[in-house]
């Protein structure tokens, strides 16, 4: 099984100034802390693939960054895409199963300006980042597209990210669009090497109507669950070799298209989410009878307080476990993420990190729960499943 860390490129990587992100981060509010060096990862990647091996850890997730390997439309920049290549190389050297991410949020300058997700080529030039990231890094696990759906909601309904647009009808475009991204890169990977494990990295989250009885809030769970969960997989079977879950937390629908986080009184991390265990043990019923291996892809949680972020990583992967158990084929567990990071429209607030973000001449100052998950690696979790668990 596999245990370890996830981070994306835009976030720790540092000085990408040719993503639609770079742009967009500027236009947030007055004072805004964009990524900017992030957590220098890139400088440092070899190194700090070491250390996660250090920990005790066997795998480790990360993306690539489209603007970087790409800087105009058909131009591959060798020198990113060998940075990669040896960022592969290195984690398996040292015992790490190396998860890549080809799409992480982030789009180049040049096909934002061309329309990004909605332009009618995008499947074109996602077909070519694939096939010259696949012919190049020698991984097994892939991940096409990270939180497909997230980037439709975010982007293209509530305009909080790039490119900024309140549409409707256009969230359901952009969900189908990089349905047919993700189709054809299942294809490609699998033509380059058959063996390849590929996958999405999809946002599960068990929603709950705000106010039980009221009919509304019913309704809108009940929309916004399929809308969010169910119409991505619809879209794409038959090209998923395991399902990849990020799970945070439980959501609340108030109407047909208002999410609440939370209702009064309950205890929230420092996104306002409601963090319970049994709405992963949900979300993993809900996947049993589609039959793939199911790797957690993120799971974490944003606070300060070490216990509760040791609690919350024990309660979740003792429901994996008993899942498992219960025989759901369970390939994995990475949590999210390794330093706190560059956390889009919040910006540097939530401390979702193993560490916190590297300061001068101290790269890794390990939290508590990252000793913990470098112990459930190291004995397959058997400890959550003890008489004392």
């Amino acid at each position: 099984m596999l245990w370890g860390v996830g981070t994306s490129s835009y976030q720790v990587e540092g000085n990408i100034d040719h993503a639609d992100w770079s742009r967009f981060e500027r236009t947030i509010t007055p004072g805004f802390q964009g990524a900017g060096k992030a957590c220098e990862h890139y400088l440092h990647a070899l190194d700090d693939i070491r250390q996660v091996a250090a920990l005790g850890l066997n795998a480790y997730r990360f993306s690539v960054e489209w603007s970087r390997i790409e800087p105009a439309p058909g131009a591959t920049d060798q020198a990113a895409l060998a940075h990669y290549r040896q960022m592969v190389d290195t984690a398996r050297n040292c015992g790490l199963e190396p998860v890549v991410t080809l799409h992480h949020f982030t789009l180049p300058k040049w096909l934002e300006a061309e329309g990004g997700v909605l332009s009618p080529n995008f499947t074109t030039h996602f077909a070519r980042l694939c096939k010259v990231v696949g012919s190049a890094l020698d991984a097994t696990w892939w991940v096409t597209i990270n939180e497909p759906m997230v980037l439709a909601v975010m982007g293209y309904l509530l305009g909080e990210w790039p490119p900024g647009r309140r549409s409707l009808t256009e969230v359901n475009r952009v969900g189908r669009a990089l349905a047919r991204a993700h189709r054809q890169a299942f294809q490609i990977l699998h033509q380059i090497d058959p063996a390849r494990r590929v996958g999405v990295a999809k946002h599960l989250t068990r929603i709950w109507p705000h106010r039980p009885h009221h009919l509304m809030d019913q309704l809108g769970s009940r929309l916004q669950d399929a809308v969010f969960n169910q119409y991505f997989y619809q879209w794409t079977a038959g090209t998923h070799d395991f399902l990849g879950v990020n799970f945070y937390a439980r959501s609340y629908a108030r109407g047909l298209t208002q999410v609440r986080r939370s209702r009064p009184g309950e205890r929230l991390s420092q996104m306002g989410w409601v963090t319970d265990s049994a709405d992963l043990a949900a979300v993993l019923s809900w996947l049993k009878p589609m039959g793939l291996p199911v790797l957690i892809t993120e799971n974490g949680i944003a606070t300060l307080d070490e216990d509760l972020r040791c609690d919350y990583l024990r309660s979740h992967v003792r429901v994996l476990l008993e899942a498992r158990q219960q025989g759901l084929d369970v390939a994995g567990y990475l949590y999210w993420t390794l330093w706190d990071n560059f956390e889009w429209r919040e910006g540097w607030g939530p401390a979702f990190g193993l560490c916190p973000p590297p300061s001068a001449g101290q790269r890794f100052s390990w939290r508590p729960a990252a000793r913990l998950l470098a112990q459930l690696c190291a004995n397959d979790g058997a400890e959550l499943l003890g008489p004392h668990a």
